[in-house]
């Protein structure tokens, strides 16, 4: 079955299929050199914020960005990272409840 397939192809057309195979690597190469993403360093952090204090949490009032409404929430941050959104129960807005795009956060 391959003697068939390769007797049918003649010069011709297998140099048309090597040029179209090099062009399509080729461009393949330019565009992964193109599109290739920087290089970002992690630093850690010598000197801590003031109030950073490890396994501690701290609770933080804002208003929430998911939806235009622009609900009341507290978030738990701990270790600099946010741990937790809930509702804050003394904003007009919301009241202390959050949508799912609010606890998405």
């Amino acid at each position: 079955l391959q003697e068939n397939i390769m007797t049918n192809i003649n010069r011709r057309d297998f140099l048309k299929f090597i040029g179209a195979g090099s062009v399509g690597t080729g461009a393949g190469v330019l565009y992964g050199e193109v599109t290739k993403q920087t290089v970002e360093l992690l630093i850690p952090q010598v000197i801590p914020p003031e109030d950073y204090s490890p396994g501690i949490a701290t609770w933080y009032n804002t208003a929430c960005g998911q939806c235009p409404a622009g609900c009341g929430i507290s978030v738990r941050i701990r270790e600099g990272r946010a741990k937790k959104i809930e509702g804050n129960p003394v904003h007009p807005v919301n009241q202390g409840r959050t949508c799912a795009m609010g606890q998405a956060g």
